[in-house]
């Protein structure tokens, strides 16, 4: 598989960051939330998209 430079550099800092949380899941977990947290505003959050109507139509008789 091929890997591109953003892939490697994403890996690379995953694994600061983990090294920095002592390769602790349960301290990763909560360095994220702070991350979340702190970049709220920022973050995305798409509406669901409503549901189209079709309007009612004039009845269709085909001879």
């Amino acid at each position: 598989m091929k890997t591109d430079a953003i892939l490697r550099e994403l890996h690379q800092i995953r694994r600061q960051i983990e090294q920095r949380c002592d390769n602790n899941g349960q301290t990763y977990y909560e360095h994220l939330l702070e991350v979340q947290q702190a970049y709220a505003s920022r973050l995305v959050r798409r509406q669901p998209t409503p549901r189209l109507s079709v309007p009612p139509t004039s009845s269709f008789h085909s001879s």
